[in-house]
Order: structure tokens, then sequence, then C-alpha cells
């Protein structure tokens, strides 16, 4: 099991034609089979300013190049349509962290795809952030990680709200990402605060700071189209 993670970079001022390019160009897993891998799409909510982040689950590579590169008779228009709207783009594959309490949602027996049921409703919570953490350890040092990260698991439990801890296999190297959501901006900063007041993943940062060379934090919005976030609203089983 895979998971991709693309950001896009666009043209300020652009993003909404992006979304109606989204919506002509279809969402139909029939014609466009890598819809039934769809994590969600994201708009940036701090950092960069017009990104998008989506996020897609795949069974291996092949899934992964099969599904992008299927010829349908509406990539093409769309492609004229949105490449000029972007000033960057790239991507990272992720595996999920090799400890069973971080992987909420993947690995081991776990396995959510696009149709299973939204791990929140978008609905009952139109202020929803997914907080994006990732940090860049020192070469060598992802077991060390783990092992801080089990210490923790025992001591505290996991993260509340967590989607997943992942590392990344293509892309920059001796990297952790993890994904944590909230109800709303006030939700996460209620929760940082608990965290720090009860002293949760105390030892876990004094364990892990030495082997982290940069961190980076950025607040994710799920995209205003329902359909595009399969993973806080419930949408067909392709």
């Amino acid at each position: 099991m895979l998971l991709e993670r693309r950001a896009y970079t666009f043209r300020p001022g652009t993003l909404d034609a992006f979304w109606r390019a989204q919506h002509e160009r279809g969402i139909d897993p029939a014609d466009r089979p890598i819809m039934a891998r769809l994590v969600s799409y994201f708009e940036a909510a701090s950092g960069a300013r017009d990104q998008i982040v989506h996020l897609w689950r795949y069974d291996s590579y092949q899934d992964w190049f099969e599904r992008l590169f299927f010829k349908s008779p509406k990539s093409e228009p769309y492609y004229r349509a949105v490449r000029p709207l972007m000033l960057a783009q790239e991507n990272r594959f992720m595996a999920p962290a090799p400890v069973a309490g971080l992987t909420p949602l993947w690995g081991e027996a776990r396995d959510w795809i696009t149709g299973e049921a939204p791990i929140a409703e978008r609905a009952s919570h139109p202020r929803l952030l997914v907080e994006e953490e990732t940090l860049v350890l020192q070469p060598g040092a992802l077991p060390r990680s783990w092992e801080a990260c089990r210490s923790r698991l025992e001591t505290s439990g996991p993260p509340e709200r967590l989607i997943g801890c992942f590392y990344t296999l293509v892309g920059q190297q001796h990297q952790v990402t993890q994904y944590r959501w909230h109800t709303d901006a006030d939700a996460r900063e209620a929760s940082c605060r608990k965290e720090r007041e009860a002293g949760a993943g105390a030892s876990f940062v004094e364990a892990i700071r030495p082997l982290v060379m940069s961190e980076q934090v950025t607040l994710l919005r799920p995209a205003p189209a329902a359909a595009l976030t399969p993973l806080f609203h419930r949408v067909a089983r392709a």
C-alpha cells in the first residue's frame, strides 16, 4: 500500500478555476479510475498561499501508474485548462509507519479506501482543519524514531484524532509526516494546550529532538467540493 501526496501551487486568484475544471472533467471512477483511490483534496490554510494538497492511496506503484495514466477523452482539455494556472507541482510516495498505534486507517489489517465510512463529517464540522506535521530526520535515524514513538504510545497513547503517520519512500529521504484532524482552529489550540499541561509526549520530544533536522507544520482545509473529500464525506464506492 502506498500513499501519494501531491501539492500544486497556483497563480494567485486561480483556485476557483481549478475547482471548476475538476467538475468539468468529471470524478466518476468509471471514467477516471484514479478517483476510486482518492483520500482527499485540501486547500492550504497556512504556509504557501494558493496551494492545493491531495492525498491518494494505491495498492502499488503499478496501480498508481495504471490509474494516473488511464486514457480519458476529457484529459487533454483538462490539462490545457489547468496547466496555465500552475506555478509548481510536486509529489512524494509514503508508506504507513511500522508502528501499529500510528496507523489507525492504514497498515497491518487496516486499509481505508474511497467509499468507506468517512472519519468525520465535514457537514457537522464546517471549519474542520487537518494538521500536517513533517519532520526531516538525520540519515539513519528512522529506527530510533519508531522506538521513541512506541515508548510514547505505551505511556500516553496515540495523539487525538490521528489520521496516520507515514515515512517517505520516494522524495525527501528520512522524512516522517503525521496527519491529525481538528474540528476547528480553537479545538486544535485546546488540544495542544491540554497535551502540554498533561506533559503528554514530553519524553518523546526529548527523545526525538536530537534526531530532527527540520520541522514544518501546515494547516489544511478539506476542498470545498464534498465529492473531492471522501475522507470527510460519504461517497459511493466504485
